[in-house]
């Protein structure tokens, strides 16, 4: 079922707060440095949708393929309000051309991120999207696809994470990085028997 959304846009740039039309909560929006866990509303789903359609009509040809990955990308699950949003292009030399691309959507260059074989994006005052900009077909593609496909997969491994990435945020609620440092133990462990 399609629902219309306060705040959604066609043009990728109105970043005005996204409302569940049910409850009038913030769907996405995320202060940065922060760590905030939101029960999984089903409304990321469709959001991702209308952001792979922003992205898509605004990289063309060098978006190889556009994919939902990171815990709002698994239903059921407990996540930061702010979509990632995996973005495979043929190589790294094309980032320039695509920063620019992604500039007239809101994006800006999140050169703080510091991922290994990942250029990230961040767009919004509060976080609300996360493009990272990695090879297809790249080990780093296929980490992305392969973690989110287990949880999807393991209800019980959902779980976990989640217990997880709860206690962490309890921990390091006001200091990003060190949650995603810390939580990588568990993602890394996960990897090695996907």
């Amino acid at each position: 079922m399609q629902m219309a959304l306060a705040g959604a846009s066609k043009a990728g740039t109105d970043l005005r707060p996204l409302l569940d039309p049910c409850t009038g909560e913030h769907v996405l929006g995320l202060e940065p440095g922060t760590v905030r866990l939101r029960e999984y509303t089903p409304l990321w789903a469709e959001l991702f949708l209308i952001e792979a359609a922003d992205l898509n009509a605004a990289l063309g040809v060098l978006a190889l393929d556009v994919e939902h990955v990171g815990s709002t990308a698994v239903p059921g699950l407990a996540a930061k309000p702010v979509l990632d949003i995996a973005v495979g292009i043929a190589a790294h030399s094309l980032v320039p051309r695509c920063a620019t691309l992604l500039a007239r959507l809101g994006y800006q260059y999140a050169y703080w991120a510091d991922l290994d074989n990942d250029y990230t994006f961040e767009k919004g005052v509060e976080r609300t999207h996360h493009v990272h900009l990695v090879e297809h077909e790249s080990p780093q593609w296929s980490n992305y696809l392969r973690f989110r496909d287990a949880l999807r997969s393991n209800a019980e491994l959902a779980r976990e994470y989640e217990r997880t990435k709860t206690a962490l945020g309890a921990r390091y609620c006001s200091n990003r990085a060190s949650y995603t440092r810390a939580k990588a133990a568990f993602i890394r462990h996960v990897l090695s028997f996907t």
